[in-house]
């Protein structure tokens, strides 16, 4: 087996949850002719005579291999944004971009800021809910604008703690009675 080869059996991706080591498709074509070979066996004296999946995984290479350019060019595009956020427009508003956008300028913060982008007034409100107990706390994050079409947009993420009694009056705000 070649070096190059032996490189292309695995490929990690970083993610938040950390680095996933997977079998790229020309590491399966690796793997597939040293099966093939009979370098490997899968029971003793046997060797891999068919495999339409792991064929079509193969198949798949170059797909997979655009699908990743296209992912690493919205990643850089992304993260150029944030970083330039005059250079963002209205098309490209969603939650998670304009959340992280906040967040590079002002932090982590609690209450009510606003941005100017694409000359629309874009507001992020932070309010903080703790959990029963009080001992963990959890934001819910609200993001709203009025496009240029003067119609208004809401985008949320809410508290995982919204709804507890701790958060309610009606409830006594959870202290006993």
């Amino acid at each position: 087996m070649l070096q190059e080869e032996y490189e292309e059996i695995h490929i990690k991706l970083e993610s938040f949850y950390g680095t996933t080591i997977k079998t790229s498709p020309q590491g399966a074509k690796v793997l597939m002719k040293l099966y093939r070979n009979g370098d490997l066996v899968m029971h003793k004296g046997k060797c891999i005579a068919d495999a339409p999946e792991l064929q079509a995984y193969i198949d798949k290479e170059e797909y997979f291999k655009e699908e990743a350019d296209r992912i690493r060019r919205e990643d850089e595009r992304r993260k150029y944004l944030i970083n330039n956020p005059d250079e963002i427009k209205e098309s490209d508003f969603s939650y998670s971009l304009l959340d992280d956008v906040f967040y590079h300028k002002f932090g982590a913060f609690q209450g009510h800021k606003t941005m100017i982008l694409d000359g629309i007034k874009v507001n992020k409100s932070v309010f903080v809910y703790q959990s029963n107990s009080g001992k963990t706390q959890d934001s819910e994050v609200t993001i709203s604008w009025i496009d240029s079409d003067g119609e208004c947009h809401t985008l949320c993420e809410p508290s995982f703690y919204r709804e507890n009694r701790r958060n309610d009056p009606d409830r006594n705000w959870g202290l006993p009675e």
